[in-house]
């Protein structure tokens, strides 16, 4: 997840900004946003996903598939 998102929220943060970086590194780096930050970002919001004791309501937009993921991420 982390390798497609990133480049995603990189091309959006170059469009608010107006800067030009053309240096996607998957390098560790928490000096500024990176690939590393992008893990962490994903790592909280699953674990905050999965903190409900009822998940019903994950395995039935699982069943509808990459639809329900999009309505599930909204």
């Amino acid at each position: 997840m982390a390798q497609a998102l990133y480049p995603v929220i990189l091309t959006f943060i170059d469009l608010a900004t107006g800067s030009n970086s053309e240096d996607v590194s998957t390098d560790v780096d928490w000096s500024s946003f990176s690939y590393t930050w992008t893990c962490m970002i994903i790592l909280v919001v699953e674990f905050v996903m999965t903190l409900r004791r009822d998940l019903a309501i994950y395995i039935k937009l699982n069943t509808i598939g990459v639809f329900g993921i999009i309505m599930l991420m909204l």
